[in-house]
């Protein structure tokens, strides 16, 4: 084969494998003559950058893998939609991770269907909470929201919080980003404490109006209006007991609209009142009021049978099964209102759900203490056993709960918020001001929670904050607080009920969560855009080198092929530029478990003037450290805390103005627990107000007479933030600048 041949099938390979590489086949190979000819070498340069590009390419996708690992081992739901305008409807999964399966039930595949999947799984009352915070999310605000999703196995809802931002992602387009965790645990608890609450005030309640001497009649309504607000009963109805005749007497009755719809419907002109329960020997409701037994009944025939014998009436008995499926009830309750002694009178209530065996033990206490409180009326000896159940109530309470009268006197505090008896007897009637002083609080304390007691009483509403404590041990606990203010029918303060919840692995665990999305947040961007730099550097030597080829296939002269392999040659030593520096972020960003040392500045200052003695002298330029004789010993990762030092005092000295030597000084200062070293010169400066947001980028740089690739102040800031710190710069133009670099002190850790 005579050398055009030869050259002619070294050119063919070239070309294919320039054309596999612009197809994103990295690990096509050819093999080298043995030759040492131009066009065998930049066959050995192109073997050597495919292996260079295949092997950022695996890199590219372990770092992808990595980030989506570590969205999938979250704990929450991390998903991203791309909505065109504000329109909901066109909305369009881009991503979510698999605790979307977890969680809810829901594929991938499923969510590909279209954002209807998952706004139907969204509870229909809270859909329109979650678009409103969509839309402002889309005005660029980062908004928090709450909300219920249906699992899609078994149809249960679970509360998520989600925390939603956005990103302009062009041509009309925005890019939704949310992230929603479990919450159903806390909201059970908030709801747990508001029913413990409600509970507490409907006791309250019947004991100011036992104290204030009312009747029988007040106590049920009470009692009645209390068990509607903790378990939400449609329809209910209060009876008196009369011994005297063995009758029930119907006193009140709260029906919903679809109720007395329905039973107008079945009774026509027969009058809802006349509908009263037999109490008749050996009937069923008197049974019941016999046995003291409360009875809530969920299957279907029992129901019925309870609405039969709720009267005489033979239109509504004969209507009793129609009327149960129209109305939709699942619970019918029948509570006798009694103690050992006597009966008192019996509520009735109906629900159109079955109630839960917590909500039951709630009702029962509520009629238990409207019994005991009826009948400590009658009787002072039980009026201080009552006293002593609704303490029993508060005491067993899993939060901190007190009482305090209209001027912020304590008047019941539970042993969850004061272990001590003997403090706890002491504080009775006494104030927070005369607390703090016995027990060697700041005053500071007393007079925070007064103000929140004022704000409370002022507003009329329950008020809220989160109290912050330094523990003995330095770490922080947070108590969640909250007053409700009590006033009777003419609006007088009576009492203020307090209680607190230890939120503190709650709140760590939030903080922690915030954190993490931010570190993640920042990664993502980080990515794209050295995703953004590495495409763009990359793709003008290969358009060039492609370019190159198409000239080769039209057989130019030999003189002009000479001129191409220089073109080849020079582009593909560029190319090689831009893959040795992308190699050197590389390793700067994964370098990262590397020994911790005892910081000596002077020496790291010596070393670098060593390695820059050439530049230095032939600048006339004078590096020197200022002594601080208050700096302590510090520690951190000596090698890149030289290499920081190299990149600013090299730059300060390429940087320099004509007219004057360059001086660059290195000053360090003792800030607490971290260390600030300033590296400050009298060069060029930069434009701030012009390249201030791009001053640490990638590939940038603002003085063009010298030359460079503006790498170094990228890497700079890349070793800080590996060191878990902060860079700064000032500067102005002609008078030089200032990089400030702040450096936690790591005695004893590994970075």
């Amino acid at each position: 084969m005579n050398s055009d041949d030869t050259a002619n099938q070294q050119l063919d390979h070239i070309l294919n494998i320039l054309l596999e590489y612009g197809k994103g086949n990295f690990s096509v190979r050819t093999t080298i003559p043995d030759s040492d000819d131009t066009l065998n070498a930049v066959l050995v340069g192109l073997n050597m950058l495919g292996e260079e590009l295949e092997y950022y390419r695996q890199e590219d996708r372990r770092k992808n893998q990595l980030l989506r690992d570590v969205f999938e081992n979250t704990d929450e739901i991390i998903y991203a939609l791309d909505i065109e305008g504000t329109d909901l409807s066109n909305a369009r999964f881009l991503f979510s991770s698999n605790q979307v399966s977890r969680l809810l039930g829901y594929e991938e595949e499923d969510l590909k269907k279209g954002f209807g999947v998952w706004s139907k799984a969204i509870h229909p009352q809270d859909f329109n909470t979650y678009r409103n915070h969509i839309h402002e999310a889309l005005k660029g605000k980062a908004v928090s929201c709450d909300y219920r999703m249906r699992k899609k196995n078994n149809g249960e809802y679970i509360w998520v919080s989600d925390r939603l931002w956005s990103q302009d992602a062009g041509n009309g387009r925005t890019h939704i980003y949310g992230a929603a965790r479990d919450i159903t645990q806390r909201k059970n608890q908030e709801e747990y404490t508001r029913r413990t609450l409600a509970e507490i005030k409907t006791i309250d309640s019947i004991y100011q109006a036992a104290v204030k001497g009312g009747d029988t009649l007040e106590i049920l309504h009470l009692l009645s209006d209390g068990i509607k607000k903790l378990v939400d009963v449609t329809a209910s109805r209060v009876f008196t007991y009369n011994p005297k005749t063995d009758t029930l007497e119907m006193k009140a009755q709260r029906l919903s609209a679809k109720h007395q719809e329905g039973l107008m419907m079945f009774l026509g002109k027969v009058s809802v009142s006349s509908i009263v329960p037999i109490v008749e020997p050996g009937s069923r409701f008197h049974n019941i009021l016999e046995k003291r037994k409360m009875v809530f009944a969920t299957d279907p025939k029992e129901i019925i049978e309870l609405m039969k014998d709720h009267t005489k009436v033979p239109a509504f008995r004969a209507v009793a099964a129609p009327a149960r499926k129209l109305l939709g009830i699942k619970t019918f309750s029948v509570l006798p209102i009694a103690n050992k002694e006597r009966v008192f009178g019996m509520l009735t209530c109906v629900a159109n759900r079955e109630l839960s065996l917590p909500e039951q033990g709630l009702v029962v206490r509520l009629v238990n203490h409207a019994a005991f409180t009826l009948a400590r009326i009658r009787a002072d000896e039980e009026l201080r056993e009552q006293k002593k159940f609704s303490e029993s109530i508060l005491n067993t309470l899993p939060v901190d709960i007190a009482v305090f009268d209209k001027d912020h006197r304590y008047r019941f505090v539970n042993p969850k918020a004061i272990q001590n008896q003997e403090i706890r007897d002491w504080i009775i009637g006494k104030d927070d001001f005369e607390y703090v002083a016995k027990r060697g609080h700041p005053k500071s304390l007393a007079q925070k929670r007064r103000e929140h007691f004022v704000k409370a009483v002022h507003s009329g509403k329950p008020h809220g904050w989160i109290d912050e404590y330094q523990k003995e041990d330095g770490s922080k606990q947070y108590i969640m607080r909250e007053l409700y203010p009590y006033f009777d029918e003419n609006n007088e303060l009576q009492s203020v009920f307090g209680h607190g919840v230890d939120i503190t692995s709650l709140k760590n665990a939030e903080l922690e969560k915030e954190q993490l999305l931010k570190e993640l947040g920042q990664r993502v961007n980080e990515l794209m855009q050295f995703n953004s730099v590495v495409s763009h550097h990359l793709r003008a030597p290969v358009a060039t080198l492609m370019g190159l080829c198409n000239l080769i296939e039209m057989k130019p002269s030999e003189e002009d092929v000479h001129e191409i392999m220089e073109g080849v040659k020079v582009t593909s030593e560029a190319l090689d530029h831009v893959l040795r520096d992308l190699n050197m972020v590389l390793a700067t960003k994964s370098n990262l478990n590397q020994r911790v040392d005892k910081i000596d500045l002077r020496e790291i200052v010596r070393l670098v003037r060593n390695e820059l003695e050439l530049q230095i002298s032939s600048a006339n330029a004078t590096v020197k450290l200022v002594d601080n004789p208050d700096l302590k010993p510090f520690y951190s990762i000596s090698s890149y805390l030289q290499s920081i030092i190299y990149i600013l005092v090299s730059n300060a000295i390429k940087y320099r103005r004509q007219d004057v030597d360059p001086v660059v000084k290195v000053v360090a200062h003792q800030k607490e627990s971290e260390v600030e070293i300033e590296v400050i010169d009298n060069g060029l400066g930069i434009d701030l107000k012009r390249y201030g947001d791009e001053i640490f980028g990638f590939y940038k740089r603002f003085h063009n007479h010298v030359q460079g690739r503006g790498l170094g102040l990228y890497l700079a800031k890349a070793q800080v933030e590996t060191l878990g710190g902060q860079i700064r710069v000032q500067s102005n133009l002609g008078t030089g600048s200032m990089f400030s670099i702040v450096l936690p002190n790591q005695a004893g850790e590994k970075v």
